[in-house]
Order: C-alpha cells, then sequence, then structure tokens
C-alpha cells in the first residue's frame, strides 16, 4: 500500500497535493508502529521524505518529520526496549554524562532539529525533541534552557507535559531538587494521572526525607485514565503518530 501511494505520488502530473499528503500520513504511520525494531517500511519513508523535499523545498514538515525517524532510532537502538514490555527505563541518564549512548545516532538527530528550531511551523516540536536530546547528551543546562523555552511556544497539553516532565528529571540529576519537584508538579497539573511523573516525584520526595509523601504519591493515584490520555511519556518515542488519523483523513479527501 505503501509503494503504490508512492508510485502514484510520484508520476507525472500527480497532485503535489495528494503526493504531500501520503507522505506526510506515511510518516506518521511508521512513527506509530512500536515494537524493538523499526518499523519494515521506515526505510521506504526515509526515502520519500528524501526524495519529496528535493521535489518541493521549503516544507519543513518533511524535515521535522525525517529527524521525527532518526530520533526514533535513538531510542529503540539506545533505549534497549523500554517501549516494549521488559524494557529497562533509560530516562534516568538524561543530564548525565560518560553513559554509552550510540553517538553517531544522537548526534544526527540533534543535528537535523537544531535548523528547526527557528521556523514557525515546527518549532514546538524541534525544542521539545532537542531539549529532550541534549539532556541524554549530558549538556544539562542547554536541555533546562530549551525545555523552559518551550512554556514561551505552545499551549500543548502534550507538549507541555513532556517539557516539564523532562526538565524534572534533568533538575533532579543536577540535584536541583526543589526546581525538579516544582516542574514534576506542573507536569502533573496536566496529566494528573501519568505514572511516569507521579513516580519521579515519589522517588524525589522520598531521596529528599519526605517519605509520607512519597508513599501518598504512590498509593493515592488519581480515578482512572488509560493509554495517552494518562501519560503522554511512554508514546513518546513514537513521534508523529498522534497525527496519522488527521493526515489519513486528508489522503482520503483528496482521492477522486
Amino acid at each position: 500500500m505503501l509503494r503504490a501511494g508512492w508510485a502514484r505520488g510520484r508520476s507525472a502530473g500527480a497532485d503535489p497535493a495528494f503526493t504531500l499528503a501520503w507522505v506526510h500520513a506515511a510518516a506518521a504511520l511508521v512513527q506509530g508502529t512500536g515494537g524493538e525494531q523499526p518499523f519494515q517500511h521506515t526505510f521506504d519513508v526515509v526515502g520519500m521524505l528524501e526524495d519529496t523535499a528535493r521535489r518541493f523545498p521549503g516544507h519543513s514538515e518533511l524535515s521535522l518529520s525525517r529527524a521525527l525517524i532518526l530520533s526514533r532510532l535513538v531510542h529503540v537502538n539506545a533505549a534497549e526496549g523500554w517501549f516494549s514490555s521488559g524494557g529497562r527505563q533509560y530516562l534516568a541518564r538524561l543530564g548525565r554524562t560518560g553513559d554509552p549512548w550510540p553517538a553517531d545516532n544522537l548526534a544526527d538527530a540533534i543535528k537535523r532539529f537544531l535548523p528547526l528550531q527557528g521556523d514557525p511551523a515546527v518549532r514546538t516540536e524541534a525544542t521539545l525533541q532537542l531539549g529532550y536530546l541534549k539532556g541524554l547528551e549530558g549538556r544539562s543546562q542547554e536541555a533546562v534552557r530549551l525545555l523552559t523555552r518551550l512554556e514561551t511556544l505552545t499551549t500543548d497539553p502534550w507538549l507541555l507535559f513532556l517539557g516539564r516532565f523532562f526538565q524534572g528529571q534533568i533538575l533532579t540529576s543536577l540535584r536541583q531538587y526543589s526546581d525538579a519537584g516544582r516542574s514534576l508538579e506542573r507536569a502533573l497539573e496536566i496529566y494528573p494521572h501519568a505514572d511516569s511523573a507521579r513516580r519521579a516525584l515519589a522517588a524525589l520526595r522520598y531521596v529528599d526525607g519526605d517519605r509520607a509523601a512519597a508513599i501518598r504519591l504512590l498509593d493515592n493515584p488519581p480515578g482512572q485514565a488509560t493509554g495517552v490520555d494518562a501519560d503522554p511519556w511512554p508514546w513518546f518515542a513514537y513521534g508523529e503518530y498522534r497525527q496519522w488519523p488527521a493526515r489519513l483523513a486528508r489522503v482520503r479527501s483528496l482521492l477522486p
């Protein structure tokens, strides 16, 4: 199906709107497929993105999609399956130095996001991704600066939660516990069901000596919620998958 749609988009006289819509939808699809190995069509889509970017220069969303696929490889190759069952939480590495991340993948992902910071169409996602990746790189102060800047760029709760959550992790690694706690509390104001932030804040409270607060956080989760509505963090590596339904609808609207 991917190749058939791509062939149609590449054919002579194809509607540029259809070509762009198809490539964006394909990029969103491969971002949301999960598993420890990249989806089998990821590299097909990489080729589509790069070819389409050459044909239609100026579409920064194509560059963002390409960068997100590369950042996904950082997650898949370096997180040792954290996003699938039995994985180990590597988020604790945020802000540290000396850990054996695959340097080429991480550096390449950062390099692709850097020029997108100044583009209004994609700068919010690029800023979040850069803040996270800079944290993995061990450039903690730069990561905090980027994640703080995110607050001025968007009102999207998904992005704001992740920015505050990552900032809390980095500040914790720097032993700035008071600021870290405030960041995690602000993240929970957006997604009160988020286990990731509740557990991180509970651990922080425990280390800081407030064991009663830590126990309350762990023993009294609020209500019921599942999936993305409960906690954006486990879905973060999937990049643009949230855009898949809207992008598929756009493709369908352009079909005869």
